[in-house]
């Protein structure tokens, strides 16, 4: 168990942490949550001095002293402290005191003392709290600094975005109608076995291994989440939805898009510099050709051809491999 001195210590290096933090003008809510913490503990720590000064064993003298009011009796009760915030609560509690008598208690100055200690840490560690970031901000952050850094790349790599992009509406078209085939097989698998997914997809069972086990219930998931239940949600019995097939065709075609569209950012990346010719012969979930001319004057070949891989729970996506072939 740490001593009084030693959680005074801790406290100093922790204001300096939260200085540091509120330079930088944000925080992760566990971050803040587990500082929060360690200053909480190093407050108590601290406080319990004057609790075991001036009031265990003690008997509760300091509540029957000359001239004890409920003020006075709010300020005995706030010791020891447990938390950074009933610092501050603690100065309002002493401004409270107007008595002489009792200010010239040992008591009240000990508690004063300790206020004039450590009530700029609990100020600090309050504006902290309102720098507070959550991982989702902070990630929606992130991904708009991503997006509005592709589009500037976008933007310079214009002659190349253009040629790359002469073929994405037809590779979104065609994705969607892979994805309405693939949609109609799993419905037609279901109506062959009488819409029952007891029988369409069977339940794992112990007989089965653990890779077999999952594979059985993807499929299944898979066949649950496009239909609807006859009667109910989680009926055995299913029906076809038209709304889930669209649903389903129009999120394959909004990942194709996506999927075109970072291989074209990729390809940025990896010509390295704006392009003042570009020139694409085939296409690239086949094979296609880039040759470009970059502002420098050399000359690059890439050679691409789209692969399809595979989600664990049986989600397609498309992967671009593009190599170089020039060198």
């Amino acid at each position: 168990m740490k001593t009084a001195a030693e959680h005074a210590i801790a406290l100093e290096v922790l204001d300096q942490e939260i200085t540091r933090h509120i330079a930088a003008g944000e925080i992760d809510k566990p971050a803040f949550d587990n500082l929060k913490y360690k200053v909480d503990r190093a407050i108590e720590g601290t406080s319990k001095v004057i609790a075991e000064n001036h009031l265990w064993g003690k008997g509760g003298s300091l509540y029957r002293i000359e001239g004890a009011n409920s003020h006075w009796e709010a300020l005995v009760s706030a010791i020891p402290l447990h938390y950074a915030r009933e610092v501050t609560a603690l100065g309002k509690k002493l401004d409270k005191i107007k008595v002489e008598s009792l200010k010239s208690q040992a008591f009240y100055k000990d508690c004063a003392a300790y206020f004039r200690c450590y009530h700029e840490i609990a100020a600090n560690l309050e504006t902290l709290k309102g720098l507070i970031v959550s991982t989702k901000a902070r990630r929606a952050a992130a991904k708009t600094a991503e997006e509005q850094e592709r589009q500037k790349k976008f933007t310079e790599y214009s002659t190349l975005v253009a040629v790359l992009q002469q073929h994405i509406d037809e590779y979104v078209s065609r994705a969607g109608e892979l994805a309405t085939a693939k949609f109609d097989g799993w419905i037609s698998h279901l109506e062959e076995h009488g819409w029952d997914i007891d029988k369409a997809a069977p339940e794992p069972t112990n007989k089965d291994n653990l890779i077999s086990q999952e594979g059985k219930r993807t499929w299944r998931s898979i066949l649950f989440n496009v239909t609807d239940g006859a009667t109910g949600y989680y009926d055995k019995i299913r029906k076809a939805s038209l709304e889930k097939k669209a649903d389903h065709v129009a999120r394959i075609k909004d990942a194709a898009h996506g999927d075109y569209m970072a291989w074209i950012y990729k390809m940025i990346q990896k010509i390295g510099q704006p392009v003042t010719t570009a020139e694409m012969n085939g296409n690239p979930w086949v094979q296609s050709i880039i040759l470009v001319t970059t502002v420098d004057g050399g000359r690059q070949e890439w050679h691409t051809q789209m692969i399809v891989n595979y989600s664990r729970y049986g989600t397609p996506f498309n992967q671009f491999p593009s190599r170089r072939i020039d060198q």
